[in-house]
């Protein structure tokens, strides 16, 4: 009897064994599912696009939610604006604007400082007439040499800085004369240059000058003036001769009545003719 209840007492308790390890099995957590869960937020560093799929599995996530990436073309917009006007900073020179007193003269460009009132005979960096622009010259200092048919030519220094633009205005030394003709209407000329018809008022260089005028039918008439700084110089062209206009003041008069008569009584009787008599 002890001997069966023995094996009962033992079969029992195995099966309370094979029981209680099958309700461990049976109630144990999956290892699995753990690991493809911590996983996926492992793989979020990566872009946030990629996380917003990942967390929806809708195929058209809202756009508020996941927007576009910035569109490449944009990129280089910035770039070119800000790097636009450093270009065109570094690439701009300077520009002259040359005119002269009085107007017409040549002028040229040399780098640098040149002594002489005469340009040399090397090429200049430009060269032109007045009024006239100057462009795209490189910062740093110039000498101007100015030319002017029957003035002394002279010169003048200039510095420049990048992007200037400075306006040179060069007035050769000078007096000024006012000039006349008998009649009016003659053409003035200093050398091969006209200065205009009388009467008018002109910028001559200083010194003794020569000046010629011309009319039509009539001789040239010259004249040396000398023009100064301290007063207006003045001369007067007298274009009809004075020898042509005395012969015909002295002219013979036309004979009056009581003459006539006195010429008719030579006649008849043969006496002299009396001397004719002047005109009052």
């Amino acid at each position: 009897m002890f001997t069966v209840d023995t094996r009962i007492a033992a079969l029992a308790g195995g099966v309370v064994l094979l029981v209680a390890a099958l309700s461990l099995m049976v109630n144990r957590p999956p290892k699995v599912p753990p690991v493809a869960t911590t996983a996926a937020p492992k793989a979020a560093p990566a872009t946030g696009y990629a996380v917003e799929k990942s967390r929806k599995p809708d195929p058209s996530p809202p756009t508020s939610v996941n927007p576009e990436p910035p569109s490449i073309e944009e990129h280089p917009t910035v770039v070119e604006s800000t790097s636009a006007p450093i270009v065109k900073t570094l690439s701009k020179n300077a520009t002259l604007q040359l005119t002269t007193t009085p107007g017409g003269a040549t002028f040229s460009v040399y780098p640098g400082v040149i002594a002489g009132n005469t340009a040399p005979g090397a090429t200049p960096l430009r060269t032109g007439s007045v009024p006239n622009a100057v462009e795209n010259l490189p910062p740093g200092r110039y000498t101007l040499f100015f030319h002017h048919e029957g003035w002394p030519d002279d010169r003048a220094e200039i510095t420049v800085n990048a992007g200037e633009n400075v306006p040179v205005d060069y007035t050769f030394p000078h007096g000024s004369a006012t000039i006349t003709s008998v009649p009016d209407g003659a053409e003035i000329f200093f050398g091969s240059h006209s200065l205009g018809q009388t009467p008018l008022t002109v910028d001559l260089p200083l010194g003794k000058q020569k000046l010629v005028a011309r009319y039509p039918e009539l001789s040239d008439k010259s004249q040396t003036v000398t023009i100064a700084t301290s007063a207006e110089a003045k001369v007067t062209f007298q274009m009809k001769s004075q020898s042509s206009h005395s012969s015909r003041s002295r002219a013979t008069p036309t004979p009056n009545a009581m003459d006539k008569i006195g010429q008719s009584f030579k006649h008849l009787f043969g006496g002299k003719t009396p001397p004719a008599r002047k005109k009052k």
